[in-house]
């Protein structure tokens, strides 16, 4: 199917389209639609904004770009009409010269001091977050992410997420703001046993966070690598060591923040057979790695790769990080 089709289907739907049925969401009384299981094609009313437009035809604010990128659009207009596609369009961001590969990023210390080895300052953490908002890259929920996998989502060609492995207070007090400015969001994996100790966010904290659009995920409970000591403890100590830190972090997070927790983060990147499959067999949707690469949809959804953000890192390996289309010839 080539692209000229997604120009040509809304003007045929305006011709076949008698009546605005069919409705998965209400919609306003004042909204002016033709549609069907596909299309949507919407007259802007004047309280209408592109995220109200996502919210009432797919379901999630999240989705906002669909409707401005499909129309080129920055913004909703009174009395403009738009094309709304209820479907995803480029499922797994597969296209006819390539498919779409997504960045996930690793930072493991921001500090307002002098940076180290794998911890980077603030300043340096600020002017990658520019670098990425004025490069247009965005950022998407975790959920997002998962139906990108599964082939039930698309993605903006510039998707990029950020993860942050610490339940230290660099989180919330340096690179929270950060990146409240530059307008996004990131996944905070956090060990449970550690929050509200001397150093470490607290709980309340974390649920502001929450609320903000970021995510919690787990990182187990102390923080500890999960194939320690796996070849020299008891084989069901092991087991029921494994069970706690794996399934307990979990309902930890969703007791106290009230709502699901469906990713986790293996402590230190390390993870053995065994270990994925008790992640798995716990509830979770997908499992993060310390592995260098990208992640076209067909990664595994238990070993997606991460890049870790380093001192190290310069401007040239930065945009290297960074690239999120594979060309392929998939005619």
């Amino acid at each position: 199917m080539n692209r000229l089709f997604f120009f040509i289907l809304p003007l045929i739907c305006i011709v076949l389209m008698a009546g605005c049925t069919g409705h998965l969401l209400p919609v306003s009384n004042t909204a002016q639609c033709t549609r069907n299981d596909y299309l949507a094609i919407v007259t802007i009313q004047p309280q209408d904004t592109l995220e109200s437009l996502a919210r009432t035809y797919l379901g999630s604010e999240e989705k906002a770009w669909w409707i401005a990128d499909y129309n080129h659009i920055q913004k909703a207009e009174a009395g403009q009409k738009v094309v709304i596609p209820l479907k995803p369009l480029k499922a797994g961001g597969l296209q006819l010269d390539g498919y779409q590969t997504l960045p996930v990023l690793l930072f493991s210390k921001i500090t307002t001091g002098a940076a180290g080895a794998q911890a980077i300052s603030a300043n340096q953490f600020e002017g990658q977050m520019q670098f990425l908002r004025d490069n247009g890259y965005r950022t998407v929920s975790l959920n997002m992410f998962y139906g990108f996998l599964n082939l039930e989502e698309q993605l903006p060609q510039k998707t990029v997420i950020i993860t942050l492995d610490s339940t230290q207070r660099w989180v919330y007090e340096t690179a929270y703001p950060i990146l409240k400015r530059q307008g996004f969001t990131a996944a905070v994996f956090v060990s449970t046993g550690r929050v509200g100790k001397p150093g470490a966010m607290t709980w309340q904290e974390l649920s502001t966070l929450s609320t903000d659009g970021f995510e919690i995920g787990a990182a187990g409970v102390s923080a500890q690598k999960l194939t320690l000591n796996a070849s020299n403890s008891d084989p069901a100590e092991y087991l029921q060591n494994l069970e706690n830190e794996i399934s307990s972090s979990r309902a930890t997070i969703e007791d106290h923040l009230k709502t699901q927790c469906f990713y986790f983060a293996y402590p230190g990147g390390e993870m053995n057979d065994l270990i994925t499959a008790m992640v798995k067999q716990s509830g979770y949707k997908a499992a993060f790695t310390r592995q260098g690469g990208s992640n076209p949809f067909f990664v595994n959804n238990y070993k997606v790769h991460r890049i870790v953000i380093t001192n190290s890192n310069d401007a040239a390996q930065m945009r290297q990080n960074l690239i999120t289309q594979v060309p392929a010839e998939l005619r």
